[in-house]
């Protein structure tokens, strides 16, 4: 004991602070892993909810394009009734036809998907897929099933909708003028 300095007190003393310290920080560790928990709970919830949205988003494209697969599949079916085959050749005919009752006495099917691809590097094409049999389409000289409609009354049909095909036929005028690519077999020269 040196004077009045008692190390033991001195000891004590400084341990005592230490301790307070030791557990103001113990104190301040708790808060800030409280504070990091419900962060991460919180991240983790963001996290979950976006995953979800992912895995929804993702099914409804794998929905969409199961579907527009089904549409290409449907359509390629359908267009392979259209299109030539080796044994055949493409010509080009003008058709007259007059309206009997209002009625041009034919049917057809196809024409672009929609209308917000007029520049699109596909289109269907409208072709013939029915005649009424005393229907004006079906006189000599008329329309024949499988013909493509490419004009009527100067109005160009290649890359309309099925929609557009239908309201320019309800529309022309007598006599309505139609142009075609008619599928034809392909003539064989024969030698003797």
């Amino acid at each position: 004991k040196a004077g009045s300095h008692c190390c033991l007190q001195a000891l004590k003393t400084h341990n005592g602070a230490l301790q307070a310290k030791l557990a103001g920080l113990e104190k301040e560790l708790k808060k800030e892993a409280l504070r990091a928990g419900k962060r991460e709970k919180s991240l983790l919830s963001q996290l979950s909810a976006v995953q979800l949205e992912l895995q929804m988003t993702a099914l409804r494209y794998q929905k969409k394009f199961t579907e527009y697969s089904a549409r290409l599949d449907s359509l390629g079916r359908s267009l392979a009734a259209f299109s030539p085959s080796k044994g055949e050749e493409t010509k080009t005919l003008n058709l007259i036809l007059h309206r009997d009752s209002g009625s041009l006495g034919f049917n057809i099917i196809g024409g672009r998907p929609c209308m917000d691809n007029q520049d699109g590097p596909t289109s269907e094409g409208i072709f013939v897929s029915k005649i009424a049999d005393s229907g004006p389409a079906a006189k000599e000289g008329g329309l024949q099933i499988h013909d493509q409609i490419i004009e009527v009354n100067g109005k160009d049909l290649s890359k309309a909708t099925h929609d557009q095909a239908v309201e320019a036929f309800k529309t022309a005028k007598d006599p309505i003028v139609v142009q075609v690519l008619r599928r034809t077999p392909r003539t064989k020269i024969f030698s003797p």
